[in-house]
C-alpha cells in the first residue's frame, strides 16, 4: 500500500457517523477500515484497478463520503441498496459505472465483494480492507 495515494479527500470530521453506519448496518467496522476513512474520506485512490470473479480489470473510482452532506455518501448508499433488496452488504466505494464495492455480512467476518447494481450479483474479492488496497494496480 506505500506506493498509494490519495486525491481529493475530504476532511472527516465526526466519529458519530462511524458509530451511526455501525447502528445501521448491525456490525462493527474493521479498524483499519476505520483508519481509512479518518484519513482519506470519499477520496479517489491513485492506484484503481482491481480483479474480481472473471473480469480482470474493474476499476475502483472513489471511496464513499462518511459525510451526509456529501453526494456520494455511504447512508444516501445504503437507502438505494435497501430499496432494491440488498441488506447485507455494507458500500463504502463505487466504480465508475454506478457500481460498489462493499463489506459482505456474514457470521463472523466481512468479506469484500464488487457488487453490480444492474442484476445485485455480488464477486468477492478479499478478506479485508489492507488485502483489497494491495491489490489495486494500475
Amino acid at each position: 500500500m506505500s506506493k498509494l495515494t490519495w486525491k481529493y479527500i475530504h476532511p472527516f470530521s465526526d466519529d458519530g457517523l462511524i458509530a451511526k453506519v455501525e447502528k445501521i448496518f448491525e456490525t462493527k467496522l474493521p479498524e483499519d477500515f476505520v483508519r481509512l476513512i479518518k484519513e482519506y474520506n470519499a477520496g479517489y485512490p491513485s492506484m484503481r484497478v482491481f480483479e474480481a470473479g472473471d473480469s480482470k480489470s474493474r476499476v475502483f473510482s472513489n471511496l464513499l463520503s462518511f459525510d451526509e452532506k456529501h453526494d456520494n455518501n455511504v447512508f444516501s448508499t445504503l437507502i438505494l441498496l435497501r430499496e432494491q433488496g440488498v441488506e447485507n452488504i455494507l458500500p463504502f466505494a463505487e466504480d465508475p459505472f454506478g457500481n460498489f464495492i462493499g463489506f459482505l455480512k456474514e457470521a463472523e467476518k466481512l468479506p469484500i465483494v464488487f457488487l453490480e447494481l444492474e442484476t445485485n450479483k455480488t464477486v468477492y474479492i478479499a478478506d479485508s480492507i489492507s488485502f483489497f488496497l494491495e491489490k489495486l494496480h494500475e
